[in-house]
């Protein structure tokens, strides 16, 4: 059974400077993540990413008259390129036609389909990672993104290739969609830039529905820098803002690898005169995993909390009968099974103790 426990607590008073506290990362609250890659996109990387060149996204399989019809992704300098120590993806109202070799599903499809094969009237960039085998972790990213009617702005993870045609599985970290709710009634939410969407979509049975589960935040405004934050476990899925949790959620159907993807998309709505150029800076992106060390015990009567390795325990028991223990500094504390704390444990001013149980991934 998995269990929280302090038995007797000296708590003189605990105070947290949410400033301070929100200030930092989620990976930078929590000692236990370590990174496992990272980008800060000094140059484009790619044993990291790849971009997608000629490729319309199976448009040919978009509803008839949707705009995502007219786009093609592109890898160009115009398209996807690293300036200024940030990433950034680019899309345009031009006029452009695929190279007849790429007429064919896998690329220009819906230029393909159409006898005349008339060219896409709008260009933008996607890339995603080389390595499609990402399963449970943290990433965050700091990104901003522009404002433009008609546009999907997107941060997102799909199931790896390979899986059973039946099987579907996407976690949206965001989605900027002005001019777009979930229920497809235009005009009615997501009208300026303070909205955002983060999203879930599953479907692990046989020949079953996907599932969706939207989930429409405001935020402060978007075309200004945020780090974007999900944390993916066996049981939960959490979306954070600048540090701060805003959705959290029972991870129903999400278990299979994926890899993460940014890209510039359409919605139905019709673009408006302003919306083109627009684009997506990503400053960084990093991925982390936790650090554990889950078939160890942890069994102390005083412990020196300083010497703690941060790792996730199989289960983390402190105190008993005769012991002390006195906090030196803001703490976390995770094990598989259980935490319990015994006898005297004083967490003095300026200090916290944050304790979790979870499952070791």
């Amino acid at each position: 059974m998995k269990r929280y426990c302090i038995e007797y607590f000296i708590l003189p008073i605990f105070v947290m400077i949410g400033t301070v506290l929100f200030a930092q990362t989620v990976a930078e609250q929590d000692p236990h993540w370590q990174i496992d890659w990272q980008d800060d996109f000094h140059i484009f990387n790619p044993s990291i990413w790849e971009a997608k060149n000629n490729w319309d996204h199976w448009a040919s399989l978009a509803k008839p008259g949707e705009q995502r019809q007219k786009l093609v992704y592109l890898n160009n300098q115009n398209n996807v390129r690293v300036q200024g120590g940030s990433l950034i993806l680019q899309s345009y109202q031009q006029t452009y036609s695929c190279p007849p070799s790429y007429w064919h599903h896998e690329h220009c499809s819906y230029q393909d389909t159409i006898p005349s094969h008339p060219p896409y009237t709008y260009t933008s960039g996607w890339v995603q990672t080389k390595n499609t085998n990402l399963l449970y972790g943290l990433v965050e990213a700091r990104i901003k993104v522009s404002y433009g009617m008609g546009l999907n702005s997107a941060f997102w993870m799909i199931h790896k290739p390979g899986l059973p045609d039946w099987y579907y599985s996407e976690i949206d970290i965001f989605e900027m969609i002005p001019g777009y709710d979930p229920n497809e009634n235009f005009d009615t939410l997501f009208h300026d830039h303070f909205w955002m969407s983060n999203n879930i979509h599953w479907n692990s049975v046989p020949y079953g529905f996907v599932v969706t589960n939207y989930n429409p935040n405001m935020i402060g405004d978007y075309t200004q820098w945020h780090i974007y934050t999900l944390e993916w476990t066996p049981n939960s899925i959490k979306f954070y803002l600048d540090g701060e949790l805003i959705r959290s959620e029972t991870n129903k159907g999400n278990f299979e690898p994926m890899q993460l993807i940014l890209n510039i998309g359409l919605t139905n709505h019709q673009p408006n005169a302003g919306t083109f150029p627009s684009k997506m800076e990503i400053d960084w992106i990093r991925w982390y995993k936790l650090k554990k060390d889950c078939n160890a015990p942890m069994d102390y009567c005083s412990y020196n909390f300083q010497n703690h390795d941060n790792k996730v325990k199989k289960y983390i028991r402190i105190g008993g009968s005769g012991c002390s223990n006195i906090l030196t500094s803001k703490t976390v504390l995770k094990a598989k099974e259980d935490i319990t704390i015994f006898g005297a444990f004083e967490v003095p001013l300026g200090t916290g103790l944050n304790m979790d149980v979870r499952a070791c991934y």
